[in-house]
């Protein structure tokens, strides 16, 4: 994944969380710290929307944030910052928020600025 790219990634015994991919070459010092992948893979280096933490996540742990906002947005506890760590990520990809159901997708599972966009 290209860095800035908004992601969604899965850290063990939390739920999926929004984070923006980082620039390896821009994290040296951290970088020496990766842990190896059990399958050889390179970890991809994530910083969590709302904690701005930094975790390397195996490539099996992290997903496109826009494919997957309807199914990771919904349930679970909203507490801990979850609403403001979608927030920024829907902010950084230009995604509005809608207000009935505050995952800034339609009922059809569409964003709504591609909606916007047809209908001009």
């Amino acid at each position: 994944m290209r860095p800035g790219t908004q992601v969604w990634a899965k850290v063990e015994g939390y739920r999926w969380w929004p984070a923006v991919v980082l620039d390896p070459a821009d994290h040296r010092d951290e970088m020496r710290d990766a842990p190896k992948m059990p399958d050889r893979s390179k970890p991809v280096l994530v910083r969590f929307h709302h904690t701005e933490d930094i975790g390397f996540m195996a490539p099996s742990k992290v997903l496109d944030f826009a494919e997957h906002v309807r199914e990771k947005s919904v349930g679970g506890k909203k507490g801990g910052g979850f609403a403001q760590a979608v927030a920024a990520a829907k902010a950084a990809l230009g995604m509005g928020t809608d207000a009935s159901n505050g995952t800034g997708v339609d009922r059809e599972g569409q964003n709504q600025n591609q909606n916007q966009n047809q209908n001009q």
